[in-house]
């Protein structure tokens, strides 16, 4: 399991090249989160600080590279 963000299709195919040459199989699951909910869970763990915590910064930043998978 490889587990960031891949926001953009060139990340997304550069870790399918990389499995491929190690002969290792792909699947990408896409969870479509709106971003409202995204933003308020954000929101949340800045309170309660139980998951890694993202900058506001970042999340837009994420929001606006992020490319929907075919």
């Amino acid at each position: 399991i490889q587990d960031t963000g891949n926001f953009t299709k060139s990340e997304r195919d550069l870790v399918r090249q990389i499995a491929d040459r190690l002969g290792i199989e792909t699947t990408t699951i896409f969870v479509d989160t709106p971003q409202k909910i995204a933003y308020r869970r954000l929101l949340q763990n800045k309170k309660l600080q139980t998951r890694f915590m993202v900058s506001e910064k970042d999340f837009e930043s994420a929001v606006l590279e992020m490319e929907i998978p075919t």
